[in-house]
């Protein structure tokens, strides 16, 4: 690009880049899940966490979950959360974008259910799958 004076005295040249503006980032305001506290009855159960990020609008909407004692209740990178003995486990999912956002749900499983001998009895469990109900059969 070349500028020149009114009355044509001087000129400048300046070379010019013209780039499409960028939006800036929006950040995490918020992370909710859909239950902050969960006692269960069981093992084995498997539980689906939910997480709400806020605003919509967020570019970077990626989340990272974590158990605080996963040998109690691990977590996948979906929120589906595994129950596996007895005991209390803290779930946490942050934002992934650096606004320090997140949400936990506390799990305290009071009590698990397990194929086993009992004073020669032999316990078997029955039952299975998502539900808090288990059945114990002596036999």
């Amino acid at each position: 690009m070349t500028v020149t004076t009114a009355d044509g005295g001087k000129t400048a040249t300046a070379a010019v880049t013209v780039k499409e503006a960028t939006a800036p980032a929006v950040k995490v305001t918020s992370v909710t899940l859909n239950r902050n506290s969960v006692t269960i009855n069981g093992d084995y159960e498997e539980i689906k966490l939910t997480a709400t990020v806020a605003p919509a609008t967020a570019t970077d909407q990626s989340l990272t979950w974590t158990s605080d004692n996963p040998s109690v209740a691990s977590v996948d990178a979906t929120g589906l959360v595994t129950i596996h003995k007895k005991g209390k486990a803290r779930i946490t999912v942050t934002a992934n974008d650096g606004s320090g956002r997140y949400d936990t749900c506390d799990f305290n499983v009071i009590m698990t259910v397990s194929n086993e001998t009992v004073d020669g009895l032999r316990v078997y469990a029955a039952g299975g799958g998502p539900t808090p109900r288990r059945y114990i059969y002596i036999m």
